[in-house]
């Protein structure tokens, strides 16, 4: 998705109604997206607050040729309080890992958006090549805390009131090549769910990837992982052959109504970047 506004972010929602049941409380209520919101939106002109959490907007656009090639965590707002995304370090056009991720805790205060505290991250998104956008950073809010990804396919488990680190939690065999894989995710229970991959460091987009994994962290702090080589019963195999895509050359697509594309080695099952595990 294209932003035109990315380092900003506009908060003035008033609840009208009470909610509509769906299936989930956002983004279509449904599987079908056939859900409405109850609320009333503000209108764009009534900018109630403008937060900059991306630095490096202007170089990012002139590296991508006006275009914004960039992933953001959605704000996560609970009562009068916004935990939102930001960057810091410095910007490299061909490293990502010179750039540093971490959560601001903003709170409504005298109609004015107040910053309280901020927490950064040791995270950095899996590498350029087979990655076109720079990766999401993503935390999950629950009553007592917030998570946010970590290097090695760990996360950091930060105080909600003050954001102090309380532990660092590292399910995964400690390796600089291990990405926490996407969004984390919190159940209604506490439960903590996130993807994470480990990739090949001589081709981390040319080989197969080490492994996979789904993440649980109990309510208790107690971490368990599935590998996804198990997760995905009666999938080809790696070794199998797969349709990949038809070549740009090849446009428009399909070539002919016949027209197969090419196959190659399916590697292993894996969780895709920058998806989040789905809670039913």
């Amino acid at each position: 998705m294209k932003s035109l506004l990315p380092a900003v972010f506009v908060l003035g929602i008033s609840v009208t109604s009470p909610a509509i049941p769906a299936d989930w409380s956002q983004w279509g209520g449904n599987a079908r997206h056939t859900g409405q919101a109850a609320v009333a939106g503000q209108p764009l002109t009534a900018r109630l607050a403008d937060v900059v959490y991306d630095p490096f907007v202007g170089q990012e656009v002139n590296d991508g040729n006006g275009d914004l090639f960039v992933h953001y965590q959605t704000p996560l707002i609970d009562g009068n309080d916004v935990f939102v995304e930001f960057k810091s370090g410095t910007y490299s056009s061909n490293d990502w890992n010179t750039q540093i991720w971490g959560v601001r805790k903003l709170s409504w205060i005298d109609g004015r958006l107040v910053k309280q505290w901020e927490a950064t991250s040791d995270w950095k998104p899996e590498p350029r090549g087979g990655v076109f956008f720079e990766p999401v950073f993503h935390a999950a809010l629950r009553a007592d805390a917030l998570f946010m990804p970590a290097a090695g396919g760990a996360v950091l488990e930060i105080d909600r009131a003050t954001g102090l680190a309380i532990t660092k939690i590292a399910p995964l065999p400690a390796s600089q090549n291990t990405f926490v894989a996407g969004p984390v995710v919190v159940d209604p229970s506490g439960n903590v769910y996130y993807d994470a991959i480990q990739l090949n460091p001589s081709s981390p987009y040319g080989s197969d990837v080490v492994d996979s994994w789904l993440v649980k962290i109990d309510n208790g702090g107690q971490a368990r992982t599935a590998s996804f080589r198990i997760l995905v019963p009666g999938a080809p195999v790696a070794s199998d052959n797969c349709l990949t895509t038809f070549s740009t050359a090849e446009l428009p697509w399909p070539p002919s109504p016949t027209a197969a594309p090419p196959l190659a080695s399916c590697g292993s099952q894996r969780p895709g970047i920058n998806v989040a595990p789905a809670i039913g």
